[in-house]
């Protein structure tokens, strides 16, 4: 008993754990320099297949925007706009929840487009 015990245990608690890690390292209100967003990125595609899709949410005067879907919450990653050139650019809606973006891109080919509107 003692033995299950602790498996369960740790069935429970390293994915609440890095699920935990995951949410404090992709913060909404976090900016990521492109360098560190890709290596990021790169690292954890193999552990979150739903990674394989990044939809670009448009650009402000500071940064681009991007929606991405880990687990089981909806994320924003900005990026700085002087490290990323967008070559189909579109407004920023703000926090709002009415648009999921404009379209997916591919985060490691420079952020090109891969799919329609």
């Amino acid at each position: 008993m003692h033995v299950m015990k602790k498996l369960y245990h740790r069935l429970l608690v390293v994915p609440v754990f890095m699920l935990a890690l995951f949410c404090t390292q992709c913060s909404s209100d976090r900016v990521w320099s492109r360098a560190e967003f890709e290596a990021w990125y790169a690292e954890s595609l193999p552990n979150y297949s739903n990674l394989e899709r990044v939809r670009y949410r448009g650009s402000d005067a500071h940064d681009h925007y991007f929606l991405l879907r880990p687990v089981d919450s909806f994320v924003t990653a900005r990026i700085p706009r002087a490290e990323i050139t967008i070559k189909e650019e579109r407004p920023y809606a703000g926090g709002s929840s009415s648009t999921l973006g404009y379209y997916d891109v591919d985060v490691l080919h420079g952020y090109a487009r891969t799919s329609d509107e």
